[in-house]
């Protein structure tokens, strides 16, 4: 059985904006005596813009049209059903005309049941692309005046709070930013980090999903805690588009200083911009069951598991303890060393440092005997001939 759909969509959530809608598609409805005899079904989207046509209530209502289902869509105005003139025009003159459905605009007095209706429409539909396109280019100078005076729009970034419009540190999040930040001087990689954030119960930025190392990464990658604000970083490709896509690093506009750094006391900027120095074993541990790379893990210990007995697979290698790999490595290496110099590395350390105490031992007896003659190289004849006066018998 046909239905009458009634579509209401508003850009921001605000109760009284749907009720006013809502009242004048259902009296209009009402005050018609063929949409009368048809059920009537409510369609709403809210905190859509009427740019695109990515809404959830307008696609089952497409939907519903394609299928021949709906006898009549009424809205309020254009705008609500789309700010897409082309998308308007496929409507008028394509799909609602095969289904046999009716369309009404109460607001521009439209009705597709009219022989006027069709260049009307069409006029009606570039005015609202137009409008919206005029909206988005007023907000984008608004927000580059705001850009340019610094006045920072959105979410303060993980770690900081904002206070009568400056960002202040949030101490539970900065202390977790600052201890990412000496774990990455300590060598630890982005997944370990991810993993112990995970394991100590502490929440996203987002307070939602689990740690991942691009999560942490891009913490430690963010100019922020050096104290550098960045506006204007990402853009719309088109105004009514709800993606984003990030400008390159010398389009954004920059202003240092302007938040409290929590990275500098921790590590310098340009040793986080070419990142940490890879663990000396990673990538060089292989299981002994299946030759996989094995993966190193962090928990009350360092430890390196195969990743398919990790995943519930078949292999029978276990778990090895990174302190246990690192001193044999070292046996091996002592070994190996002593095959090749004849003498373990200490010994032979001990055996340079004595020789080296000896060396310097005789260049301070020498400095003593013979510093005069340095003396006179450095300082000059004057300076050999003060010697040669009060030093005369000494000398002979």
């Amino acid at each position: 059985m046909r239905f009458v759909a009634g579509y209401y969509r508003i850009s921001v959530e605000k109760g009284s904006q749907v009720e006013h809608q809502r009242t004048l598609v259902e009296e209009a409805v009402k005050q018609d005596p063929w949409l009368r005899q048809f059920p009537f079904v409510p369609f709403l989207d809210v905190g859509y813009s009427g740019g695109t046509t990515r809404r959830p209530a307008l696609q089952r209502l497409m939907a519903a049209v394609a299928s021949d289902e709906v006898a009549a869509v009424v809205v309020k105005d254009f705008s609500r059903l789309s700010r897409d003139h082309l998308f308007l025009e496929d409507c008028q003159k394509n799909l609602f005309p095969k289904t046999k459905t009716t369309l009404i605009s109460l607001t521009e007095q439209y009705d597709s049941r009219s022989p006027e209706a069709e260049e009307w429409m069409l006029l009606q539909g570039l005015v609202h692309q137009w409008y919206g396109q005029d909206v988005a280019e007023k907000v984008r100078a608004l927000r580059a005046k705001q850009v340019q005076a610094g006045i920072h729009w959105g979410r303060a970034p993980y770690g900081y709070r904002k206070e009568a419009g400056q960002m202040v540190i949030q101490e539970e999040e900065a202390a977790v930013v600052r201890q990412l930040f000496f774990w990455q001087s300590q060598g630890f990689t982005t997944g370990e980090m991810a993993q112990m954030l995970q394991q100590s119960g502490i929440q996203t930025p987002k307070r939602e999903g689990v740690w991942t190392r691009n999560k942490v990464w891009r913490l430690l990658h963010a100019p922020c805690y050096d104290g550098t604000m960045v506006l204007g970083a990402w853009e719309k490709p088109v105004y009514f588009s709800r993606r984003q896509r990030k400008k390159q690093p010398q389009l954004w506009h920059q202003i240092e200083r302007r938040y409290p750094p929590l990275a500098p006391a921790i590590l310098p900027p340009e040793a986080r911009t070419q990142g940490h120095p890879p663990h000396p074993f990673r990538g060089r541990i292989f299981c002994g069951g299946c030759g996989q790379p094995m993966v190193r893990r962090w928990g009350s210990y360092a430890s390196f598991t195969c990743p398919r007995r990790s995943q519930g697979g078949p292999c029978p290698a276990g778990t090895l303890r990174q302190d246990r790999v690192a001193e044999a490595v070292r046996q091996v290496e002592e070994r190996l060393y002593l095959a090749k110099y004849g003498e373990t590395k200490a010994a032979r350390r001990q055996r340079q440092e004595a020789y080296a105490a000896t060396i310097q031992k005789t260049l301070e007896q020498e400095e003593e005997q013979f510093g005069w003659l340095f003396r006179v190289v450095y300082e000059g004849p004057e300076h050999f001939r003060i010697l040669m006066k009060r030093n005369w018998n000494q000398w002979i």
